[in-house]
């Protein structure tokens, strides 16, 4: 147990260095915007997405403050370290040594998708995290052992209260009992029965949300794959994995062989190859399968450990290749290069591809991370630039969701009222006071305006040429006497997702 805490305190360790070394350039991302956004109207039964990410926010918040990226950074790394404590669990329940321990702790810092997760507050992490404990709790059950149901149950459920993806880690962990004769066998016990009762009770308050916003969850699945995901292809979904997993990939042709010759690890790889297929049918994106090799980091590293035994040179080589493939990742997982630099090396590695088909300057993470700072000041210029008369009866519109949550977690300390938009869970909280005669419009041309308005122009263009290809010019735009109320414009829209 001695060697368990010890890999796990340097894990931290390497945690906290990575949060301290984020360049000054990046801020909060566009999705950490948005939760912040989500946690200030928190509510757990009513949510658009699973309200678990907005607590969570809500807990940065309050230990970090209200503007500090840290809000956003020490509960990424608490949920990273609390993964690689789950991982080298499954590790010593497999008979792991202090040199398994050891090997499976640097493959969680050897690769972008088990670092770069810990240092965005992002749902990536818990999905992670989640279905790690769900299959620590499968091989529990799979060793007799029926308290593991209830981790299986607990896992599920909290990835329900997370992401929508649990729907496939809960397949391939179906999969994992059908191919067991052990596990079959315990569905004639109330354990199992008892698991599943738990998972939908935990995850309760994600569909009593989606229900109350009649499925909005259905529509966005279907511009993500009608945008997104149109261009996955085999080659491109596996290159890409072992691109994200770096070093740690390393351990997984040592995971497939001990999934052959043991029962516990053949668990464990079943689970993990039926989701990662399921998700390759479905042209899902190649780190959505991210969760399902996390077992198998202990199983690859617990079966090095035991060559290891035989050829001992083994570990040591294999060790050093890890930690070598993941110094030279750190800069793809974790914003530690200035932006200039990041670009020269993402531009190497082939990482300036952004989840729309285009190129950028920086990784997709990254330039979603620059320019909400000045996008804030100007926009608050621009409010100032009003007459005191007309601020009073305007309103802060902004076009999409990343706009819209820097100008909530930023603005108030400029002076800009809360803002409101069409975009998503904004929607629906609202559109502010009912005598509102003219908006701010962050991010449409007047031209696109002026149907809308009496009177539409332009007050400035912030420029980011490090960001998204849709941040990289934005217009702001005042639109003085409104043609029709809010409430007729909100109704007729709607939300907008994408």
């Amino acid at each position: 147990m001695r060697a368990f805490w010890i890999v796990l305190a340097c894990t931290v360790l390497a945690r906290l260095a990575l949060v301290l070394t984020i360049g000054p350039a990046y801020g909060f991302h566009r999705d950490e915007l948005l939760y912040f956004a989500m946690a200030d109207h928190l509510d757990w039964w009513r949510m658009q997405f699973p309200p678990l990410i907005a607590a969570v926010a809500r807990a940065g918040l309050a230990v970090a403050g209200e503007s500090s990226t840290l809000a956003a950074r020490i509960p990424a790394a608490a949920a990273a370290t609390a993964l690689t404590g789950v991982v080298l669990l499954i590790a010593r329940r497999l008979g792991g040594g202090p040199i398994a321990l050891v090997l499976a702790g640097v493959a969680m810092l050897a690769g972008p998708i088990v670092v770069r997760p810990g240092v965005l507050l992002q749902p990536v992490i818990f999905d992670q995290l989640w279905y790690t404990v769900a299959a620590l709790g499968l091989l529990m059950a799979a060793q007799d052992n029926t308290r593991g149901w209830m981790w299986v149950g607990a896992g599920l459920g909290l990835g329900g209260l997370t992401k929508f993806s649990v729907a496939f880690f809960a397949f391939g962990i179906t999969a994992a009992v059908l191919a067991s004769f052990e596990l079959r066998a315990s569905l004639r016990t109330r354990w199992p029965w008892l698991a599943a009762g738990l998972a939908l009770s935990i995850a309760l308050p994600s569909f009593t949300g989606q229900q109350h916003h009649d499925w909005p969850f259905l529509v966005q699945a279907r511009q993500l794959r009608e945008s997104q995901l149109t261009g996955v292809t085999a080659t491109a979904y596996f290159t890409e994995q072992g691109l994200m997993f770096g070093g740690a990939f390393l351990l997984l042709p040592f995971a497939a062989a001990a999934a052959v010759r043991q029962r516990d690890a053949r668990v464990l790889g079943v689970s993990a190859v039926a989701v990662v297929l399921l998700l390759l049918a479905m042209n899902g994106k190649a780190y959505y399968a991210a969760p399902a090799y996390m077992p198998l980091i202990a199983v690859g590293a617990v079966a090095v450990e035991q060559v290891h035994r035989a050829r001992r040179w083994v570990a040591p080589l294999l060790g050093a290749a890890m930690l070598t493939i993941g110094i030279a990742l750190v800069p793809a997982g974790s914003p530690v290069l200035a932006p200039a630099s990041m670009s020269r090396y993402a531009l190497a590695l082939g990482l300036t591809r952004s989840n729309r088909g285009g190129t950028l300057a920086l990784p997709q993470d990254y330039a979603d991370m620059i320019g909400w700072d000045a996008l804030a000041r100007e926009v608050s210029a621009a409010w100032d630039a009003l007459p005191g008369a007309e601020r009073a009866r305007t309103e802060v519109l902004a076009i999409n969701y990343g706009r819209a949550g820097a100008l909530a977690r930023l603005g108030p300390s400029l002076g800009l009222p809360y803002p409101i938009s069409l975009h998503g869970d904004f929607w629906a909280w609202g559109h502010g006071s009912g005598g509102t005669r003219n908006l701010l419009v962050i991010g449409e041309s007047p031209a696109t305006v002026a149907p809308f308005c009496e009177e539409a122009r332009s007050i400035a263009i912030v420029r980011n040429p490090l960001g998204v290809e849709e941040e990289q010019e934005v217009q702001i735009t005042y639109c003085r006497g409104l043609r029709m109320q809010l409430e007729q414009i909100w109704s007729a829209r709607g939300p907008q997702w994408g």
